[in-house]
């Protein structure tokens, strides 16, 4: 794992989210593959929160707008939708990314939520990242 991250596989499986985002296959395994890498990265887990995060620039958000456009573009699919909201919970717990989290993944979010409610898993996943987000400050849904 340490290897893959080293070998800049976090920055590969980024680019094949932006230049194969119409791909529902290279889409759905990026994500997971992203998931895994995270999931099975203890000692190195901030380190590669900020590098999915900055999306392989030395800093900005480009990650996360990449893992919002690929939800956005395959919002009637379960897996990329739960994947993606899981990652993206997890890129909450950077305090740092929360506000470019509401202001790039809060809409697109809701609308999955719409689409999705009758599937648990996938609902659930999307329900715990709008948890971590101050949903009550943004003045646009006060409306």
């Amino acid at each position: 794992n340490k290897q893959l991250t080293q070998a800049g596989a976090v920055e590969a499986l980024l680019l094949f989210l932006g230049d194969h985002r119409e791909d529902l296959q290279v889409v759905s395994k990026s994500l997971v593959a992203l998931r895994r890498l995270l999931k099975q990265s203890q000692d190195r887990h901030s380190l590669l929160l900020r590098q999915i995060s900055h999306g392989g620039l030395p800093e900005g958000h480009r990650g996360i707008q990449l893992v919002v456009e690929a939800m956005q573009e395959h919002v009637y699919d379960e897996t990329v939708v739960r994947e993606a909201s899981l990652l993206l919970t997890s890129l909450s717990a950077n305090a740092g990314n929360v506000p470019v989290l509401m202001s790039l993944a809060l809409q697109p979010c809701m609308k999955a939520l719409e689409v999705h409610q009758h599937e648990v898993s996938v609902a659930d996943a999307l329900a715990g990242l709008l948890a971590q987000l101050p949903i009550e400050e943004d003045e646009s849904l006060a409306k």
